[in-house]
């Protein structure tokens, strides 16, 4: 009788170092995948941020000229820039930011551009969805 009592201590040890190690796995695993999440939101609430500092920065300009945003590279968001608003989608998240400037009274709306360029004439911005450089 004294062995097997001693046989199921080893096996109730046993069995709790296990689950002692698949809970730290688990709860180093949440702890990753929740930063992974919130670095990736990061991203994309700093990319509408930038482009309506960007707007802002263009409107503030005493006369005509252009301004280049590049998105980071990698970064696969579709952009709305609507009165006020610019509107970053990344799979089924929107991230919204305001900004002051006056645009062109039509809405852009892009999917997954490299570069956006604001071209300010007449005190009004326009959007392209590609580099300054090629745009006329």
């Amino acid at each position: 009788m004294k062995g097997s009592a001693t046989l199921s201590e080893s096996i109730v040890m046993g069995f709790s170092i296990i689950i002692s190690f698949i809970l730290v796995v688990l709860v180093i695993r949440t702890v990753l995948s929740y930063q992974a999440d919130r670095s990736y939101e990061n991203l994309f609430e700093s990319i509408a941020r930038d482009i309506a500092l960007t707007i802002d920065r263009t409107v503030s300009m005493s006369s005509s000229g252009n301004s280049e945003y590049r998105l980071p590279k990698g970064a696969r968001a579709d952009i709305t820039i609507d009165y006020k608003y610019v509107f970053v989608k990344y799979g089924d998240q929107i991230v919204r930011k305001s900004y002051s400037g006056l645009i062109d009274s039509i809405p852009y709306s892009f999917e997954e551009p490299e570069a956006l360029c604001f071209v300010k004439e007449d005190n009004k911005i326009r959007i392209f969805d590609t580099s300054c450089d090629q745009v006329i």
